[in-house]
């Protein structure tokens, strides 16, 4: 039995964990760059995260995937609020025309399970402590240091995805 998490961001990650097997894999979230008006932009690669899914679901196996609530930050702008809504409908789109059951979770759902409470910043480095516990495997930094937020609440959020199945 296969479960995933998706963490939404253009940096952010897709994770499956079988839970027989307790077996986790993280990928960064397919992006590609385009360039409008001279500017260069995001969007999300369709196509390769269409795949991903397909593949991990190829025996109906995927049982659960839980999708991070998208919600605009106050400073965000509106180019960029209009962007973060539109990569989470493919997302939605995706699982949908898929057939793959999906949950939608805000933040604080999935953190309470793991005993994550404070700032922004310390949840991040919370989850990353929790991971690499879990999943010493999965890299957490980059070879600069910077954290890699996105692949730890995937995981976690795949992790918290086993225990609603």
């Amino acid at each position: 039995m296969i479960v995933a998490g998706v963490d939404n961001g253009f940096t952010g990650a897709i994770s499956f964990y079988n839970i027989k097997k307790n077996e986790m894999v993280v990928f960064d979230m397919f992006v590609n760059e385009i360039v409008i008006n001279g500017k260069k932009r995001k969007e999300y690669n369709a196509e390769k995260i269409k795949d991903l899914f397909v593949e991990f679901n190829f025996f109906n196996d995927l049982k659960l995937v839980v999708l991070e609530k998208a919600q605009p930050f106050h400073a965000e702008g509106a180019i960029s609020s209009f962007s973060t809504g539109k990569q989470y409908g493919l997302m939605i789109g995706l699982l949908t025309g898929l057939g793959i059951k999906y949950e939608i979770v805000q933040v604080k759902s999935w953190q309470k399970a793991f005993g994550i409470k404070g700032k922004l910043g310390d949840t991040k480095v919370q989850a990353e402590k929790i991971v690499n516990n879990k999943f010493s495997h999965i890299i957490t930094r980059t070879k600069r240091g910077r954290l890699l937020d996105g692949r730890c609440d995937a995981v976690l959020m795949a992790e918290y995805a086993s225990m609603l199945v």
